[in-house]
């Protein structure tokens, strides 16, 4: 378990983005549920990006793929259903950007 360090995610989007927006237009904050379920198409604490509504870039902690088993845990897309997934194979399906985020 790790916590969410947002600035290190910010200073990514920000360079990503070519550093056209300026970091204090950044705000990250989780969605509105409403928003959340009209993007995603899950409640409020059942949210993955397996099968969303929308292609919305998927973010992975550096931590998780230096891991020393090859698996992980995600939200499955119900409040208490988590998948057990290969860390290689999130990667290979999701293409996720790998960002230090604790």
């Amino acid at each position: 378990m790790a916590r969410l360090n947002a600035e290190n995610i910010k200073n990514f989007l920000y360079t990503l983005n070519e550093s056209q927006i300026p970091k204090k237009r950044f705000n990250m904050r989780l969605a509105p549920e409403e928003e959340s379920l009209m993007l995603t198409g899950f409640v409020h604490n059942g949210v993955t990006c397996i099968g969303m509504k929308t292609d919305i870039p998927v973010i992975i902690d550096e931590a998780i793929t230096k891991l020393d088993e090859d698996f992980f845990w995600l939200g499955g897309g119900e409040v208490d259903l988590k998948l057990g997934m290969r860390t290689s194979q999130f990667l290979n399906a999701f293409n996720p950007f790998v960002v230090k985020c604790s």
